[in-house]
């Protein structure tokens, strides 16, 4: 993301690329003091609920075109308030502890379909919990079945409350919906079979269209699973199983999983999924640091996929091989693997697989002390990350930052490390997704790099600043002090 200053070095204002384009905002610095000269005055209260209401407007006034031609238009808007939008659901939940809880009903309720779009289950899945939490005592139907679909849909089984006394029909149907939705993805097609009926039920007589589709579609999915007894179809649950499993740090579930694919699709021919699933035991094993039996799961995977034309599983095993080969030490195998992906797939990598790409490039630019390049190939994956919208991405780009920044030696940017690091953190933990322990390798290195130049308080110190810092700040630290080694470097 560009930052530049509005007028000079001194304005108080900046501009930032964003999702929905140009943004003008304060300096986290500024907007830190101008909030503590808030709480100052008595006008504090007021312009909080303000803002609330103005953002509960926008999220309620975006609920209702996010099943539309403008999907994807309202997605930027509501990507782009994404911290306004946490801001005013975090007064919400204060006011509803307080006994006022219809903002924090309305607001959570409104932005649930923006949480499930953009795959941040374990947020929508937390902020839900945390207003019913604050209305204990005066559950709201709607929203507990909201909050029992997000439980589904990571990964646990859950019981549903009762749906008949959420008034609104169509409302009534998306929530029974989405809990048929996520008990499909949990396995429970019994459950989820009963529930989508009584969904298409409530949808057809209101003469609903998108919930008539979406029940009908679910209903195709179930019967291909189970009712025809469609082997196909049962493949088609195990790659959602899997990630869910992975992402909670449940191995052996993940592995289990990804057998029970790899069967199905031997048994079927399914030479494409053989490819996919031999692909994802090598990311297990990856994870396991089996680096050995991870390259040959990735190598039997792309030998596959390049005798099916499959490019994605191709794409996806030289990946593979390519993590493999850098954690084991094998610097100049991984590069020629990316590069392969690079020259040989462009035309079909999405921009998530080019922001992986360029992450990599960025940290065996690193490894090798090219500080110029790494800097180079991790701003390119910040740009993507920004385009992209997600926090995870983000946060792996201003990892490879911190390293870049620790490669000076000098306290300037061990401090700069520290404080992206920092930033990282920060943004993984905003969508509930903290680094798990089997990726924390570049993580643990740089911390190393940096605290033996600050000494543990001056890690710690720093590191805690970076937590509170935003992303454009953090970007812009970082900017300063890759300049400044470029700078000496010259």
């Amino acid at each position: 993301m560009t930052v530049w200053p509005v007028a000079d070095e001194k304005s108080l204002v900046v501009v930032a690329d964003g999702p929905a384009g140009p943004r003008h905002r304060l300096l986290e610095s500024v907007a830190a003091y101008a909030a503590e000269r808030l709480r100052e005055t008595t006008d504090e209260a007021a312009t909080r609920e303000r803002h609330l209401r103005h953002y509960l407007a926008l999220a309620e006034h975006a609920e209702r075109r996010l099943r539309g031609p403008r999907q994807r238009d309202w997605l930027t808007r509501l990507d782009t308030e994404a911290c306004n939008l946490r801001a005013a659901l975090d007064e919400a939940v204060r006011r509803a502890a307080e006994g006022h809880s219809e903002e924090a009903v309305r607001l959570a309720t409104a932005l649930s379909w923006w949480w499930l779009l953009r795959g941040r289950l374990t947020e929508g899945r937390r902020a839900l919990a945390a207003v019913l939490t604050a209305t204990a005592g005066h559950c709201d139907p709607e929203l507990a079945l909201l909050h029992s679909g997000f439980v589904l849909l990571t990964g646990e089984r859950t019981v549903t409350c009762h749906a008949d006394a959420v008034p609104d029909p169509v409302r009534r149907a998306r929530a029974l919906w989405l809990n048929a939705y996520g008990r499909f993805s949990v396995g429970d097609l019994d459950g989820s079979r009963a529930l989508n009926t009584r969904a298409l039920i409530h949808f057809e007589a209101a003469d609903e269209q998108w919930g008539i589709a979406a029940a009908l579609g679910l209903r195709a999915a179930l019967a291909l699973v189970r009712g025809l007894g469609d082997r196909w179809g049962e493949l088609q649950t195990v790659s959602p199983l899997a990630a869910l499993a992975e992402i909670r740090g449940e191995y052996e579930q993940a592995a289990h999983r990804q057998h029970e694919g790899l069967q199905i699709a031997r048994e079927l021919s399914l030479e494409a999924e053989v490819s996919a699933r031999l692909s994802g035991l090598g990311r297990l094993a990856l994870l396991a640091r089996d680096f050995d039996r991870a390259r040959d799961l990735h190598e039997q995977a792309r030998r596959i996929a390049v005798d099916q034309g499959y490019k994605y599983g191709e794409i996806h095993a030289d990946m593979g091989l390519a993590l493999g080969a850098r954690r084991s030490g094998d610097i100049d195998a991984a590069e020629a693997h990316l590069l392969r992906i690079r020259d040989a797939h462009a035309d079909v990598s999405s921009p998530a697989g080019h922001h992986l790409l360029h992450a990599e490039l960025g940290f065996l630019a690193e490894l090798r002390g090219d500080a110029a390049r790494s800097a180079a190939h991790h701003l390119r994956s910040l740009r993507i990350a920004h385009a992209l919208g997600e926090p995870r991405a983000l946060a792996l780009s201003l990892e490879g930052l911190a390293g870049t920044a620790a490669l000076g030696g000098d306290r300037s940017g061990a401090a700069c490390a520290a404080l992206l690091l920092g930033a990282a953190r920060a943004a993984r933990r905003s969508v509930g997704a903290p680094l798990p322990a089997a990726e924390r390798g570049d993580v643990d290195r740089v911390t190393a790099a940096a605290r033996a130049v600050l000494g543990r308080r001056g890690f710690t110190e720093a590191f805690e600043r970076g937590t509170r810092l935003g992303p454009a700040d953090a970007e812009r630290q970082a900017r300063t002090t890759l300049a400044a080694l470029a700078d000496q470097a010259a």
